[in-house]
């Protein structure tokens, strides 16, 4: 017993150990984007109805990027393992660049053509004029942000993962700072509202991606240079990215469907349901730290030849997801009052985020092992059965679930339909983990460094 215990607790500890500072570098982006809410808020009703219809277009592909990059942290992940610090390099100069080319690749459509954007997607004309402009600000920041992400996730990949958490609560105080000056208008400042807070985050990402390219810089300077043959040698990357980035915005796609029908049923709905999302984000955090983490764990598996630890990582991270899961679940449900109040004072809204978040906390084991497993699936090279499961979970079965469930149950049939998208995920993507880590024959060579 003491035998198996001991690898077990040693594991555990690694997963730990990696999963608390991506978390806390997770919650970073959530804090950031709650301060500029509250910010604008407090300027003006108007401004934030701008930033609200700004920060929709913002939203997808900060996502589909993010997803897109995933690479970088499997493959750095597989070279350290391996030993192989030339590798490892070579990973962190062709995330650095796909980072960029994806960036500016986003930026160019959406600052030049962000009014229409907003106008396609539905927005009133009345809040679409202003919005664009805050799009406009915040599509000079997919570059920044894109090479921020990279960068943290190469550091993950090296099993540093508190170098990127500091940086990213480094940028906290700076965006505060930079809302003050921007959005109220600080000591003669020019007061931009809404523009000024886009503006206030391209800034604090601008340091932040500084300071992590300056830690890489003098930490590992062999790791920049060889950037002529960074692009050619970065097809494999980009060939990994391709499938998680398509399946995140539809997945996206899918939730956008459930805030539609969440309108349709009133506006009390409507904000109790987005007031539930803000709620379960949180417990996000924790499934994401511990999903890359054991992504993390399963490529330096693979890169050191220990197939055999695939499966055992992976399960190990579920069982551990599972746990603190269960945990915010009786959170959910002793404290529902107290976590729907700070969203609204209206009781109606009050009333039935309770009821939304007692249905999701039956749940919360599900969201979390869908994502260990699309991560650990990820890891493992089976990339695009990952994405095709959260394709299936979250555009088809969410959102089918949601349109017959609204009329008959309201707001309390739209958490069901979102939880019965994330037991789909979950279940689907634990048979696919359990099938391929059968299949140990040849996995080795098909994951093999490329």
């Amino acid at each position: 017993m003491s035998e198996v215990a001991h690898p077990l607790r040693t594991e555990s500890g690694r997963l730990l150990n990696l999963a608390w500072p991506i978390a806390l570098t997770q919650l970073q982006w959530i804090i950031l984007n709650v301060i500029d809410v509250a910010m604008v808020g407090h300027a003006s009703t108007l401004e934030l109805a701008y930033f609200s219809a700004g920060r929709m277009g913002n939203w997808v592909a900060l996502i589909v990027g993010i997803a897109a990059l995933s690479g970088v942290q499997v493959f750095t992940a597989r070279a350290d393992g391996a030993g192989d610090a030339t590798a490892c390099g070579s990973v962190f100069r062709q995330g650095v660049l796909l980072a960029l080319v994806m960036g500016f690749g986003m930026a160019v459509p959406t600052f030049l053509f962000a009014r229409e954007m907003l106008g396609a997607a539905g927005v009133p004309a009345d809040l679409a004029d202003g919005g664009a402009i805050v799009l406009k600000i915040m599509a000079l920041n997919f570059p920044g942000a894109f090479l921020l992400v990279a960068a943290s996730l190469y550091l993950e990949g090296l099993s540093r993962p508190r170098v990127a958490m500091l940086t990213a609560l480094l940028t906290l105080p700076i965006n505060i700072i930079a809302n003050g000056f921007l959005v109220f208008g600080w000591w003669g400042a020019p007061q931009l509202g809404a523009a000024g807070a886009a503006l206030g985050t391209f800034l604090a990402n601008l340091i932040g991606v500084i300071v992590l390219l300056a830690y890489i810089r003098v930490t590992r300077p062999e790791d920049c240079r060889g950037w002529r043959t960074a692009w050619r040698e970065g097809r494999g990357l980009r060939r990994f990215g391709f499938a998680p980035g398509l399946a995140s915005g539809l997945e996206n796609a899918g939730f956008a469907v459930l805030i539609a029908l969440s309108t349709q049923v009133g506006a009390a709905t409507a904000a109790a349901f987005q007031a539930m999302l803000s709620v379960h984000v949180l417990t996000m955090t924790l499934s994401t730290g511990l999903a890359s983490a054991a992504a993390v764990r399963i490529g330096n598996a693979i890169g050191a030849g220990e197939i055999d630890e695939i499966a055992r990582r992976g399960w190990l991270a579920a069982v551990l997801t599972v746990g603190l899961t269960l945990l915010w679940g009786v959170i959910y449900v002793m404290f529902a009052p107290q976590l729907a109040a700070p969203s609204s004072p209206d009781p109606e809204v009050i009333t039935a985020t309770v009821v939304m978040l007692g249905m999701m906390a039956w749940f919360l084991w599900a969201d979390g092992v869908q994502m260990v497993m699309v991560f650990s699936l990820r890891a493992a090279g089976d990339q695009v059965a990952a994405g095709v499961i959260q394709v299936t979970s979250y555009f088809a079965v969410m959102s089918v679930a949601g349109a017959l469930l609204v009329g008959p149950m309201g707001g309390a049939g739209l958490a069901l339909a979102m939880g019965l998208g994330l037991a789909t995920a979950a279940v689907a993507g634990a048979a696919r983990f359990a099938w391929i880590t059968r299949k140990h024959s040849g996995l080795l060579a098909r994951l093999r460094l490329q």
